[in-house]
């Protein structure tokens, strides 16, 4: 199984922690029969979504939608600031939703 770990914010240093803490435990735990990766979206660069496929983005874009849409489980780890999501993960939402919604099952 292929799980993910998305850390969301592309200031500060919480998000950060936060997302190794949880890829560290799920390393422990799973790690034996499961691939665990981090996509910490602060040190990616990640192209605005214009409709186009997918896999025709290139650079971190392409490396950060490859890996999402590999995954089985994606945890997303982000701070709320007045329920408002930053511009990183709203791309990353906009990228897998849109590929994904009618036939994953998704838990916000």
């Amino acid at each position: 199984m292929n799980i993910v770990v998305v850390s969301g914010s592309n200031v500060g240093e919480k998000t950060s922690i936060a997302a190794n803490k949880v890829m560290n435990v799920l390393k422990e735990k799973y790690s034996e029969d499961n691939s665990v990766n981090l996509l910490d979206l602060k040190e990616l660069t990640l192209e605005f979504s214009d409709g186009r496929n997918y896999l025709d983005y290139t650079g971190d874009t392409k490396y950060v939608t490859q890996t999402l849409m590999n995954a089985d489980i994606i945890f997303l780890v982000h701070q709320f600031s007045k329920l408002l999501f930053q511009l990183h993960l709203k791309i990353f939402l906009t990228f897998y939703l849109k590929k994904h919604l009618n036939t994953r099952h998704a838990v916000l």
